[in-house]
């Protein structure tokens, strides 16, 4: 049995007794009943869950899926457009695959977004660049805690976040590194900013001073997107 898509369950304490539950139910039962069950979502929606009932981080096995690669991601847009009978200019499949940072819910994202952008079943570069603004939006609403998300529209920290996304962004990250390519306005809020992320359990200190890592994956990759809005914008206007 597979439960996906927990963001509107896992804040409900309902559910984490009722998975409690379940369980031990099955495992007091004279007839145990041979079921596996598997719970889809990310990283935060089992914190959401032992929050409300501890005991279901010893109940279930976290499993994380490695990333895809650059050839599996392209293969997979090009299949997924081909079963609807749509093609891809041969310019659009890097851009499409850096975006979604071989996670399979970027993937599907910006795949989807690229695909409701296409009106003549061949994908160009217009189409991509709407598709992925788009996918950016959609995953900043969709998976991004509501204050995280209402608290990177502010001007002032989006202006943070796309200057971010300018240098190569790691697992981890050095504080200073970062303020050598801010300018005054943006130094100036750049601890606010961290001390709000880490607040909002978005970044973590890392093990040496001055380092920091982002809590997961999909909220490294949003800022790099984030970070190549302008630029994207910018080119979806002249092609207009």
């Amino acid at each position: 049995m597979i439960l996906d898509d927990l963001n509107e369950m896992s804040n409900v304490p309902e559910f984490s007794y009722f998975l409690k539950s379940f369980v031990d139910e099955i495992a007091s039962s004279q007839k145990p009943l041979p079921i596996l069950l598997i719970l889809v979502g990310i990283p935060d929606r089992i914190i959401d869950l032992t929050k409300n009932q501890p005991s279901v981080s010893r109940i279930f096995n976290v499993i994380e899926p490695s990333s895809m690669n650059n050839n599996e991601s392209k293969e997979f847009f090009q299949k997924a457009f081909g079963s609807v009978a749509i093609t891809t200019k041969p310019d659009v499949l890097p851009d499409l695959t850096h975006y979604s940072g071989g996670l399979p819910v970027l993937l599907h994202e910006v795949g989807d977004a690229v695909y409701w952008e296409n009106s003549d079943n061949s994908i160009d570069k217009d189409d991509a660049i709407k598709g992925i603004l788009r996918a950016a939006e959609n995953v900043g609403r969709k998976y991004l805690d509501h204050q995280v998300y209402q608290t990177l529209r502010s001007e002032t920290y989006r202006s943070i976040l796309r200057r971010m996304g300018k240098i190569p962004l790691e697992a981890e990250f050095k504080r200073k590194e970062l303020v050598k390519e801010m300018n005054d306005s943006e130094c100036r809020n750049f601890d606010n900013f961290r001390r709000r992320m880490e607040e909002l359990g978005v970044l973590v200190k890392g093990e040496v001073q001055g380092e920091y890592k982002f809590v997961n994956e999909l909220f490294r990759l949003y800022v790099i997107i984030e970070s190549k809005v302008t630029q994207l914008e910018l080119q979806s206007v002249k092609l207009e």
